[in-house]
């Protein structure tokens, strides 16, 4: 009963990192693009 609940929780720890990752990529392609973008305009328009 105890490992199952400990694989449980390993399982559950796993997939709050894998979230965790997505969500940071998604900060970074939903802010970075915008500001890369912008720079680039800056500089080249």
């Amino acid at each position: 009963m105890t490992d199952f609940t400990y694989e449980k929780d390993v399982l559950i720890w796993k997939v709050f990192q894998v979230i965790g990752v997505l969500v940071e990529i998604a900060v970074v392609v939903f802010w970075g693009i915008p500001f890369v973008l912008s720079i680039y305009t800056n500089l080249f328009v």
